[in-house]
């Protein structure tokens, strides 16, 4: 079972996590890392969290580590 935690306690060294966004209107999820990006708005490069897979929001609210890779 996944264990959600708070996004202020995420790792911010570039690995890769399980990112969520839990609202009472939707749930997004993705994976990404904190890494530099373009600023949509100024189109120049800050800290931020980039997308590898599904949709990472700007702001989410919840993290937790990808899982073990499969062995078979």
């Amino acid at each position: 079972m996944l264990k959600w935690l708070p996004i202020a306690s995420a790792p911010r060294d570039g690995t890769r996590l399980l990112l969520v966004t839990f609202s009472s209107d939707y749930e997004t999820i993705g994976v990404g890392a904190w890494e530099w990006v373009e600023d949509k708005r100024e189109g120049i490069p800050i800290l931020g969290w980039a997308e590898y897979a599904g949709y990472v929001p700007e702001e989410p609210t919840h993290w937790c580590n990808l899982p073990e890779d499969p062995t078979e």
